[in-house]
């Protein structure tokens, strides 16, 4: 058993934990609300219908208007200010990695009807998220607009498009996990695992270009817009992410034990982290 050759115990930890995945930012949440108990919330959760010309005081009251509508939507036009979390199978697992749980929350969905902004609402609640406090539809962003409002867009690149920015001086975030980040990275990339962003975005290179990528643009696609919520100015979404970039046969970059470096082309795997010491 390789546990019994380890003495050093900062060792020992170390390689238990490496190849762990990241615990989603509300498990800390979690464990006080499963000792003291949640809030009676009486009902499950159905988020009320606003009117649309209420998106705008809400976003300046400080709330989190959330919109729900696919990624590639969303991409193509948002209200400025909103933050993207689509309604798919990974939506309480982001959710719980990136929303904070001292702003009142609203969502946004491309249905009238409330289903799901309902669906979504119950979700939350699972994680303690409960104070949803309203729901817009898609008449939101046709108000927006009708209103003298621009909608933004998240602007998205292939692999090949993304090395020509970084060659420009583009600064390249990782919003992957750390086994992801061992295994192989983009050459110069900044490692800014998703949980992280909203925090660390007042630390990222200011006045440059940000590429922010994942495993295959479902993470890096929230991660952009969190950024464009808080104004770092140009974010671009690499869409296809790492995968791309290696199957495009770009170089890629592994970082071993001492710091020390080594560049390969195409897929980088790195040997199995359980009881090796790298």
């Amino acid at each position: 058993n390789w546990a019994f050759g380890v003495e050093d115990e900062e060792e020992f930890v170390r390689l238990v934990l490496a190849g762990q995945p990241e615990p989603p930012a509300y498990f800390g949440r979690m464990k006080t609300v499963n000792r003291d108990g949640p809030r009676v919330l009486g009902r499950l959760p159905s988020p009320p219908a606003l009117p649309p010309d209420r998106v705008e005081p809400v976003l300046a009251a400080g709330a989190l208007v959330i919109d729900l509508r696919p990624a590639a939507d969303y991409a193509a036009g948002h209200i400025p200010g909103t933050v993207s979390l689509p309604l798919t199978r990974g939506f309480t697992t982001y959710a719980g990695s990136v929303l904070p749980y001292d702003r009142e929350l609203y969502l946004l969905a491309a249905e009238s009807s409330g289903g799901p902004a309902a669906e979504a609402a119950r979700d939350l609640a699972l994680i303690g998220l409960d104070h949803v406090r309203g729901r817009f539809g898609p008449d939101a962003l046709e108000r927006w607009v009708a209103a003298g409002g621009a909608l933004e867009r998240i602007e998205t690149v292939t692999a090949r498009e993304a090395a020509g920015l970084a060659e420009q001086g583009a600064a390249i975030l990782d919003v992957r996990t750390q086994a992801e980040w061992d295994d192989g990275h983009l050459p110069g990339a900044e490692h800014v695992p998703l949980g992280t962003v909203a925090e660390r975005a007042g630390q990222l290179p200011a006045g440059r270009t940000l590429v922010v990528h994942c495993q295959g643009g479902s993470r890096s696609a929230i991660a952009a817009s969190l950024l464009a919520a808080r104004g770092t100015g140009r974010v671009v979404n690499l869409a296809g992410g790492y995968a791309e970039w290696t199957a495009s046969g770009l170089p890629v970059e592994r970082t071993w034990a001492g710091g020390l470096a080594d560049m390969v082309v195409g897929p980088a795997r790195g040997p199995k982290r359980k009881g090796v010491s790298r």
